[in-house]
């Protein structure tokens, strides 16, 4: 996608963007880096860039959508992360990640999922993104950021980039 910005796809559970930081444990079997021996060989994010162009089986590990480990699958592994389930609209409280980048953890799975932000994606306020509780109005990313820092409930339509379509608030 970006530099420090990836997606895992997976047919069984939907994609997922995430991002990555200093911090982030990056192992190899080959195709980042590595010889394909039975351990796994640490790469550096410029490893990661550069073989993310041409995708590879990993397994990634997230919190608050931000990656804290990926691992290159050996030729015989698995897929992506199994524990994201796919679904299109996710509810819950709201954590501000960076300007543009976001997560919501689903009340009932407990699960995180992070998005993106789009010039196409609409913010729906009624008192608090923005607005009032009697009458929606379209909100500004500046105002989304503002009300993820404070953790309000969302419901969020995310397209299969990983790129929220719609945003609105969650009133109980």
């Amino acid at each position: 996608m970006a530099p420090g910005k990836y997606m895992v796809k997976d047919a069984k559970t939907g994609d997922q963007a995430f991002l990555t930081s200093t911090k982030t444990d990056i192992l190899g079997a080959r195709k980042i880096c590595g010889d394909g021996g039975q351990s796994a060989t640490p790469c550096t994010a410029a490893q990661l860039e550069a073989a993310s162009r041409k995708g590879f089986p990993a397994t990634v590990t997230l919190h608050k959508g931000v990656a804290t480990k990926v691992a290159e699958d050996h030729p015989a592994g698995g897929g992506t992360d199994q524990e994201q389930p796919k679904k299109v609209y996710w509810e819950g409280v709201s954590h501000y990640l960076a300007p543009g980048k976001y997560s919501v953890t689903d009340d009932g799975t407990k699960k995180e999922r992070a998005f993106l932000t789009s010039s196409k994606t609409v913010i729906n306020g009624n008192g608090w993104i923005c607005g009032t509780r009697e009458k929606t109005k379209r909100c500004t990313t500046a105002q989304l950021d503002a009300a993820t820092k404070r953790g309000e409930r969302l419901v969020v339509k995310i397209a299969d980039d990983g790129t929220a379509v719609t945003i609105d608030e969650q009133h109980n």
